[in-house]
């Protein structure tokens, strides 16, 4: 498996089949009209809104935000309020916290369609794993950037039907064969740059399944991996493959 550099961050290969996309046809001829996207509203709200939170939540939350500044106070909307944060003591007890807050930042509600309090809101969570930027006793599992001899075709340069098709091998001569599989990457290694080292393989399996995360190093900051590329070659999750060994209880 295999990471790699963004100019922005730096990335993280997985090695995925390609997705097919299926889509259901509809044998008649009757214009197909999407839904409504769902309207959402704001309205302004006081602090006494929001659900009680106890004095140590309060505070180990407000300690990770303002860790958070290291970057966000490069930030145009963030970077005010990082360098008011900049002013309190280091270890602010709550009431310090919630004064803080109320000065810096609004509380709004949101409303669904017809005003219902009820709705959906997604996230998305990244993973922090251990490691290093360089090989120790512990850290010692690669985090591969993309190899160098990785040869990425597009298909549909050649044969428009095959549009958002790719191939991916290396050369052997003048032939392009399949790139290694992750069983051959992780017995042989891979001549490609080491972004980072974890301490465990699965955690590797993990980010490579996730398609990002974060590293943790060291001296307390935190390294961000992302999606570059893959082998080319088809995923199978863990899951299924335990199942397939049975007997397994689920």
């Amino acid at each position: 498996m295999m990471l790699s550099f963004k100019p922005w961050f730096r990335g993280l290969a997985l090695a995925l089949p390609l997705a097919a996309l299926l889509t259901a046809c509809d044998k008649s001829d009757k214009p197909v009209t999407p839904p409504a996207p769902p309207h959402t509203t704001y309205s302004q709200a006081g602090w006494d809104a929001l659900p009680a939170v106890s004095d140590a939540d309060l505070q180990a939350g407000f300690a990770s935000w303002r860790s958070a500044c290291v970057r966000l106070k490069a930030d145009a909307v963030w970077g005010p309020t990082c360098a008011a944060a900049g002013s309190l003591v280091a270890a602010p007890d709550a009431a310090q916290i919630r004064t803080f807050l109320q000065s810096q930042l609004q509380v709004y509600s949101l409303r669904a369609d017809g005003g219902s309090a009820d709705g959906l809101i997604t996230g998305y969570y990244e993973p922090v794993y251990p490691g290093s930027l360089t090989q120790t006793a512990t850290a010692n599992v690669p985090v591969y950037g993309i190899p160098d001899d990785l040869i990425v075709v597009n298909l549909d340069s050649i044969y428009p039907e095959l549009k958002g098709k790719r191939l991916r091998g290396r050369l052997e001569g003048r032939v392009l064969k399949p790139y290694d599989d992750a069983a051959t990457i992780n017995a042989q290694g891979l001549n490609a740059p080491v972004i980072a080292w974890l301490t465990d393989p699965m955690d590797v399996q993990f980010l490579q399944v996730q398609g990002s995360g974060r590293v943790s190093l060291e001296d307390g900051s935190q390294l961000r991996l992302g999606y570059a590329d893959q082998n080319g070659r088809p995923y199978r999750a863990i899951g299924r493959w335990l199942v397939e060994q049975g007997p397994f209880i689920t």
